[in-house]
């Protein structure tokens, strides 16, 4: 399936929560509570989840980015890569500032998108 496929697979499940999806990949996105201010006026100021489908990191962080265009600023630099402010984990496992995000998600795959702690 296309990388427009996919978002428009990923448009219908942000609308359509319960449809069951087959033959695409989908991820869980978690984004933290701390990073709410770049969504939506009116929105949850709480842990919010998303199902986004997507093949690799960047497909699923581009379907939720299509979905909350703000959050592609702050979470991304100009080269898209992940902004030194920002942990990105898939399975636990922390995404390097460096990576081009095109690591291959598992099925059942969680990518949780927090802002990083600084300081000395």
């Amino acid at each position: 399936m296309s990388f427009a496929g996919r978002l428009v697979v990923a448009e219908f499940l942000s609308q359509n929560p319960a449809v069951p999806c087959t033959g695409v990949s989908v991820a869980k996105v978690v984004l933290a509570a701390q990073l709410a201010r770049w969504l939506p006026p009116g929105a949850s100021e709480r842990e919010t989840t998303w199902q986004c489908a997507g093949a690799t990191v960047r497909e699923v962080l581009e379907a939720l980015f299509g979905q909350h265009a703000t959050l592609r600023g702050y979470v991304l630099d100009e080269r898209g890569k992940i902004r030194r402010h920002v942990a990105v984990f898939v399975d636990g496992t922390a995404l390097s500032h460096h990576s081009d995000l095109s690591e291959t998600l598992g099925d059942n795959a969680e990518v949780h998108v927090l802002q990083a702690l600084s300081g000395g």
